[in-house]
Formats: C-alpha cells, structure tokens, sequence
C-alpha cells in the first residue's frame, strides 16, 4: 500500500495532483484535514502536519480526529439545544413582566393596590 493509496477521493480533489512541495510553497496553513482510508476501507478523518520546530518538513504525521470531529459536533448539538432553551426562558420572563403589568393596570382600575413592583 502507497500513501496515495490512502488518502480519499475528496483529498485527492481538494489538492489535485500538487505535491506536498508545491502546497507548502503556495499555502501559509501547516495543518490539512484529509480523510485516509484503511487497507479494511474504513474512511477515517485526520490532520496532516506540514511543519516540525517552525520548519517546513515534507514528512507527513497523520493522526486520527474521529473522537474530536465526535465531540465537536456534540459541543454544536448542546449549543443549539442551550440557545433555544435560553430564547424560550427570556420569552417566558418577558411574557411575566407584560402579564404582571397587565394585573396591575387591572388592578388599578379597580381602585387596588398594585399587586406587583415593577422597575
């Protein structure tokens, strides 16, 4: 097995038929997300590192991001479910506030005491 035998398609495709020289010259980024795949064909997402002691080093250390890809997208998923649940509870309170205005006008009109403080 070759090391163009494990890099995927998409990877292949995103740096076309360049040399790791020719990307390192062209390109100040050090760190390349590539998918290589197993002699079983398991696709498995990595990080290719183009530089060793602030050298540009044509050696290539892959190592596998599944685990972090995982918790990346977990840290996404539990923020969108924070957002929305922060939207509903300041909806909620700013319901409160107009519903306690609304008592106390009533209220007023009756000829009672505000029954809520309001700022």
């Amino acid at each position: 097995m070759s090391a163009a035998d494990i890099f995927s398609k998409e990877s292949v495709r995103e740096c076309g038929s360049k040399s790791s020289r020719e990307i390192m010259s062209k390109t100040k980024r050090r760190i390349f997300k590539a998918v290589h795949i197993t002699k079983k064909g398991k696709r498995i997402p990595v990080e290719n590192f183009f530089e060793f002691n602030g050298e540009k080093v044509i050696i290539s250390v892959a190592r596998d991001i599944t685990e972090r890809l995982k918790a990346d997208e977990e840290i996404r998923n539990r923020m969108k479910e924070l957002e929305k649940f922060s939207k509903s509870m300041v909806g909620r309170e700013l319901k409160m506030v107009e519903l306690k205005k609304r008592i106390n006008e009533l209220r007023a009109k009756l000829g009672m005491k505000p029954k809520y403080k309001m700022q």
